[in-house]
């Protein structure tokens, strides 16, 4: 009887450790538990931020409106599901009975991407816009056609961006004037998103200033693929004694010296396209993140997963030869998207004509930077009114020295 008593007492204790041992995982797990949905609650607004997108800049020089980033999260559900206006581009898909089937909706977020709000399509512009402007004896002399100059630049500007214009005609256009440097400068514009009461504006800025090209089609950021090709189709109508053509933004002071200066010692030469080239860059998937929203463009839009390369929008040069062929190029294929920089890189990939690295020729003819100059470079980018006046100041002491 005492050994059976022993026994069970032996039983009855390696039971209770049991128990014991097993109420003692229970406690810690619930402790735990406890404690992970403690801390998420105080880093929820940390937590629901962070994102594994992972971002690296194209360029030395990258404009932020104009920006294409690299990304490598894959947001194609997302995408797929973006409600889209019914002036956009239309993002279904149909079933196998041929009704289109509705995609789900996107949680509620502040994004207002430019696709929810603009009328835009890739098709091919066969340009039969209306002038508005033209000063069509621009790259005349009284009359008489000019036999040739080194550089026409042509200036991408809004029509309310009065201050800007004015600011470069007091800088690098006065200046080509005053030195008898080989440029023609003019604008180009299309027609006011505020209509005719600003429209009267631009005809007096334009009679007076006689720089302005103009036409009817609606200035907005996403119609800047026809203002290239608007400024082109008039080099070609009206200016085409330019040996080169620099396209560019109204908020870039261009060292315009040195420029035509370098640019007069490789003439004639064809073929040549000379700018910042960006290669690989991959299209924005991610309609929600920050400032790169407005260049959200999904895979119905462009399902390649990259760009080709591209100049930057601030500033590229096209010898003369390559403007007609640009041109014609642009009636062939449609622009796959509205940033215009894209666009020019996806004509000049159907040219079959390759970008020259602006940085590099720059620094193979100017090895040693000039203390006088703040740029190590022809242009300087994203600048206000008063900065681009200090710099000219500083563009012109540098050529007068």
């Amino acid at each position: 009887m005492t050994r059976f008593s022993r026994a069970c007492k032996r039983l009855f204790a390696a039971i209770l450790f049991v128990c014991l041992l097993t109420l003692c995982f229970i406690l810690i797990g619930s402790v735990q538990n406890c404690s992970v949905q403690i801390n998420l609650t105080s880093n929820e607004t940390s937590q629901l931020r962070k994102t594994t997108l992972s971002y690296s800049h194209t360029s030395h020089h990258q404009p932020a409106y104009r920006s294409i980033w690299s990304e490598t999260i894959a947001t194609d559900n997302l995408t797929n599901h973006l409600p889209l206006s019914n002036n956009s581009i239309q993002n279904t898909e149909q079933n196998e009975e041929g009704h289109q089937e509705e995609h789900l909706e996107e949680p509620q977020t502040e994004t207002l991407t430019w696709l929810k709000g603009t009328h835009w399509e890739s098709k091919i512009d066969l340009h039969t816009y209306k002038y508005l402007n033209n000063p069509h004896d621009k790259c005349n002399s009284n009359g008489f056609v000019i036999e040739g100059f080194t550089l026409l630049v042509l200036i991408k500007s809004a029509p309310n961006n009065y201050e800007l214009r004015e600011t470069i005609r007091e800088t690098y256009i006065q200046g080509t004037l005053k030195y008898n440097i080989s440029i023609k400068v003019v604008f180009l514009l299309g027609f006011p998103a505020h209509g005719e009461a600003d429209q009267m504006d631009i005809n007096k800025e334009a009679n007076i200033n006689g720089d302005i090209i103009q036409e009817d089609f609606k200035d907005s950021y996403y119609n800047l693929t026809i203002k290239d090709m608007m400024g082109l189709k008039w080099t070609m109508t009206f200016c085409n004694n330019s040996h080169f053509v620099l396209v560019t933004d109204d908020d870039v002071m261009i060292d315009v010296f040195t420029l035509v200066e370098d640019l007069s010692h490789v003439y004639p030469e064809n073929q040549f396209v000379l700018g910042e080239p960006t290669y690989g860059a991959a299209p924005i998937r991610n309609p929600i993140h920050g400032t790169l929203k407005k260049f959200y463009t999904p895979l119905s839009l462009y399902p390649k997963t990259s760009y080709p390369t591209y100049p930057q929008g601030y500033g590229y040069i096209f010898s003369i030869d390559v403007v007609p062929q640009i041109f014609q190029a642009s009636k062939e294929v449609p622009p796959p998207v509205p940033w215009e920089d894209v666009y020019i890189g996806v004509l000049l990939e159907k040219t079959h004509i390759n970008i020259i690295d602006k940085f590099y020729w720059y620094r193979q003819r100017h090895p040693v930077k000039d203390p006088l100059l703040p740029m190590n470079d022809y242009f300087m980018i994203q600048l206000s009114i008063a900065q681009m006046k200090t710099i000219w100041n500083s563009v012109e002491s540098a050529f007068l020295r």
